[in-house]
């Protein structure tokens, strides 16, 4: 900093690198780096984590949107699969439209809160438009 000359740390810092799988990562980093790949939580988990985020949600409605959920990151033609966060707008958005069944239709008016990529959000209508999902299905 040229107004205030070198600053030097008291210990080594720790640095954390995250892609989400958005980009390959060089080798030159890797090799300098400790890997750690963090699965998506089980359903279980999941369930608790959106129950405390949104507190005012029906049990069946966050299990319904789990599923669904599920079934996108267990896609293998979806590059950007959705995390918690993700499951957590969708419930929002199931919410904020009072929505009572969460079927076909539903997802695909809501799928931007679950898809951000273009080509992904394609393949999922592509593909339900051929076999529709729906939380009807189980």
């Amino acid at each position: 900093i040229p107004e205030l000359g070198t600053i030097k740390a008291n210990s080594v810092p720790y640095v954390f690198i995250t892609s989400n799988k958005t980009r390959d990562l060089s080798d030159a980093i890797r090799r300098r780096c400790i890997y750690l790949n963090l699965s998506y939580p089980k359903e279980e988990r999941e369930l608790e984590i959106i129950k405390r985020k949104v507190p005012n949600v029906r049990e069946d409605v966050v299990k319904s949107a789990i599923r669904i959920v599920n079934e996108l990151r267990n896609d293998d033609e979806i590059i950007h699969k959705p995390g918690v966060s993700e499951t957590i707008d969708f419930v929002n958005a199931i919410l904020t439209l009072n929505v009572k069944n969460i079927d076909y239709d539903t997802i695909k008016q809501l799928i931007t809160t679950l898809l951000k990529d273009e080509e992904d959000i394609r393949h999922f209508v592509s593909k339900n438009e051929r076999g529709r999902i729906d939380s009807q299905d189980s």
